[in-house]
């Protein structure tokens, strides 16, 4: 539910700045990039390389929820957040998430003191969508719910957390028994 309202708004928002006028685009335009419909700040520009927008990583990955640990030595970046891990380095088209190894079109680089990754492949590694729109030099990412929205946004008659999924299922059983009861015939049967 709360994944489907965040797509929802996030098309909404998509197509509010697809169908306004207000911005014109040059060369000259920096990229922005907004999560959730908040833009980003950036102390070093978003950039396109080789076809793929890149950002500071630190930035979209504290905006994505997550906690980012840099190694010097070994140039190598590691993000958490909840059960998600993904590691990869500078220069590196590689990227592991969760241990599965993953390639990239475009390796992280440093730039002006920063590193830059490519926005839509980190972005989707955390589950989130992301759109291009061209004509506002944008980049609209929304989120995906977390963990812990998604797993424990009920509770039981005691207030102990229950998996939504788990929830949703007992639901859907109890659906189906109801509708078969009703109809007279076990769901999924023709008349």
């Amino acid at each position: 539910m709360i994944k489907t309202s965040k797509t929802l708004l996030c098309l909404v928002l998509i197509f509010i700045l697809g169908m306004s006028g207000v911005i014109a685009v040059t060369a000259e335009t920096p990229i922005a990039v907004a999560i959730d419909g908040q833009h980003l700040q950036f102390d070093v520009p978003p950039t396109i390389i080789d076809g793929r927008t890149m950002v500071p990583m630190r930035v979209i990955f504290e905006a994505l929820g997550a906690e980012i640990y840099w190694n010097e030595a070994t140039q190598t970046i590691t993000a958490t957040a909840q059960n998600l891990v993904i590691t990869t380095s500078i220069g590196v088209t590689t990227i592991y998430v969760n241990g599965m190894r993953i390639g990239m079109d475009v390796a992280p680089i440093i730039i002006g003191g920063r590193t830059l990754v490519p926005v839509r492949f980190v972005s989707e590694a955390f589950g989130a969508d992301v759109n291009w729109i061209g004509e506002h030099n944008l980049v609209m990412i929304c989120s995906a719910p977390t963990v812990f929205q998604e797993t424990h946004m009920f509770s039981d008659y005691y207030g102990q957390p229950v998996d939504l999924h788990d929830l949703l299922d007992e639901w859907h059983e109890r659906f189906d028994d109801w509708f078969s009861e009703w109809h007279g015939q076990p769901t999924g049967e023709e008349n």
